[in-house]
């Protein structure tokens, strides 16, 4: 007969404690052998990604045995290497070592550093077109056409060698602008919080790239393990050359891209289609108070235009943006001192002082500083309010309301000539008349902070995993497998009209998406694209309509500008 033995609750938790306790997770991880070990090191630091399962065949055994990961799947059936969250502390050590060993690259070149706060500068980019009314969207959700030209001029991620797209840069900033309160949609217009900007604007560089990185770095990668490796090599140069071929290459790739955006990492492209990095040197103590403006490189030429290097410190950037227009960024920031820019300044209560303040700090010619003086005195000249007034017809009665403390806290004195009451119900005929006699009758008003009442879906977050349960299953197929040959496979081949509208037909009925290279059409850029399709139209003209798997938006595209085209399974 067989001994029943009863364990206890507390039992149970000495025993977990002691498997999860460092001194067992070293032992196991010990135990590895080299390559087992950089793949555990590669599964910490892909997070919850996790590493795709084909890189680990060799070592997956020994990787299941350790439990040091555990294995789990996505949607489509594959599989990956997941380390375990209450490990990745206590293993933060033995893994940075192994990255450093095998990431280590025997090139001493030097990388070109990045811009460190060119990522702020872009969100202070979209706050100055959200103040000029240049950010609107659809009712659809999607960013209207014009906002998305002034975006791709404006932002460094269109202008840096990862040819980066408006669903990654812009959606970036939208998502932290949002979360943040510094803007917030209305009516189809983003229109930002002053008051919350100007708070964001008073902490240093540092603060702010700080509270950005972290907000932008997600949870499908471990920041600190590779940091940590890094640290391990100060002033030494890693690549990806042993990842090549690999599955975790893109991925990896992914990490690179978004850290060197941030100014985290310096990259550089090999000529053998690797990338070499390496940690680029901490940020100078970077001060965005008005200090700064003395040292910003900004140039403004007599005739209004000006030039701003990618280097000007963020609170410089957004101030001209509040004194005139951003029109083109190549290197530099291309823009124009303007009249309108100034007149809308002045209505959010923002004192002439400041923006005079700035434009001696910039040096700026006498011509301009004495013009934008004069459009300032304009704009004052006259305002419409729909205050509470009080009206004092004697002066001795206005010298003893000056002088009653009970209610100085709540009222300020008006300096003006006159002061006209506008008949009830004729108060916009009024202000027409007057904005036809070249007027602006706004009265200056710091507008109150708006609470948070939308937001913006990231793009590129990461794909779901499930935990896998049964070990010893083979990899299941996916339900609905992508063909490998003939008409209908995954491979990119030129089709004449027949054969296309045939496979469009095909991933119509199986509900498969398509990919392509098209070659551009008004409105469509050239590139690869993966599509959800939707419609066939069949006329003079045949189009294909379908939703973009990575705008995820409804787009049109002419079936004579598609090259070559392929089917994949959902």
């Amino acid at each position: 007969m067989l001994e029943r033995k009863i364990i206890s609750s507390s039992m149970l938790t000495d025993i977990a404690e002691e498997f999860s306790s460092p001194a067992s997770l070293h032992t196991r991880f010990d135990a590895l052998s080299l390559d087992g070990r950089f793949a555990c090191s590669l599964a910490y630091l892909f997070g919850a990604r996790g590493l795709p399962h084909g890189d680990t065949t060799r070592v997956y055994e020994e990787l299941r045995q350790s439990f040091l990961t555990y294995r789990a799947h996505d949607s489509d059936g594959n599989s990956y290497s997941i380390g375990f969250r209450e490990a990745a502390e206590k293993l933060l050590d033995k893994n940075a070592h192994i990255l450093a060993q095998f990431l280590q690259s025997e090139s001493s070149a030097e990388v070109a550093s990045p811009l460190q706060h060119r990522s702020l500068n872009d969100l202070l980019v979209v706050i100055a077109l959200a103040s000029q009314r240049q950010i609107r969207r659809n009712k659809d959700g999607r960013l209207h056409l014009s906002t998305q030209a002034a975006l791709q001029k404006l932002l460094h991620g269109f202008n840096s060698p990862w040819d980066g797209d408006i669903d990654t840069v812009a959606d970036l900033h939208f998502t932290y602008g949002i979360e943040r309160n510094l803007f917030n949609f209305r009516d189809g217009y983003c229109t930002p919080n002053e008051s919350v900007v100007a708070n964001w604007l008073s902490q240093s560089v540092e603060m702010c790239l700080k509270d950005f990185v972290d907000f932008s770095c997600p949870n499908w990668f471990d920041l600190r393990l590779l940091m940590a490796a890094l640290d391990l090599r100060e002033n030494t140069v890693f690549t990806t050359a042993l990842l090549k071929g690999k599955a975790s290459l893109p991925m990896l790739y992914d990490i690179l891209k978004v850290l060197n955006y941030l100014g985290i990492l310096n990259i550089r492209h090999d000529k053998e289609g690797t990338i070499a990095f390496s940690r680029a040197p901490e940020s100078a103590a970077l001060s965005i108070s008005p200090a700064t403006t003395a040292t910003s490189g900004i140039i403004i030429m007599p005739d209004f235009t000006a030039l701003l290097p990618q280097e000007v410190p963020p609170r410089d950037l957004y101030w001209f943006a509040r004194i005139g227009t951003l029109d083109l960024f190549d290197q530099v920031y291309k823009g124009k001192i303007d009249k309108k820019v100034v007149a809308d300044t002045m209505a959010t209560a923002i004192p002439p002082e400041t923006i005079l303040q700035y434009l001696h700090a910039w040096h700026a010619p006498t011509n301009v500083v004495e013009t934008v003086r004069e459009w300032i005195r304009e704009f004052s000249r006259l305002s419409i309010c729909s205050d509470s007034v009080l009206i004092c017809s004697d002066e001795s009665i206005s010298s003893q309301i000056s002088g009653i403390h009970a209610i100085n806290k709540y009222i300020e004195p008006l300096e003006a000539s006159k002061i006209f009451k506008i008949r009830k119900g004729f108060e916009i005929e009024v202000e027409c008349v007057l904005s036809e006699l070249g007027f602006d009758p706004r009265l200056p008003r710091r507008p109150k902070a708006r609470p948070r009442n939308a937001s913006w879906n990231l793009q590129h977050v990461g794909p779901a995993r499930e935990p896998c349960y049964q070990f010893d299953q083979p990899d299941r197929e996916p339900a609905n497998a992508t063909i490998k040959t003939g008409k209908y496979s995954e491979e990119l081949k030129a089709r004449d009209v027949t054969e296309m509208c045939n496979i469009i037909d095909y991933a119509l009925l199986m509900g498969s998406h398509l990919r392509f290279e098209y070659a551009g059409s008004p409105g469509v850029k050239k590139d690869v694209y993966t599509i959800v399709p939707t419609l066939l139209i069949k006329k003079d003209e045949m189009q294909l309509e379908g939703v973009s798997v990575r705008a995820n938006a409804t787009r049109k595209f002419y079936l004579t500008k598609i090259e070559k085209i392929g089917v994949l399974s959902p």
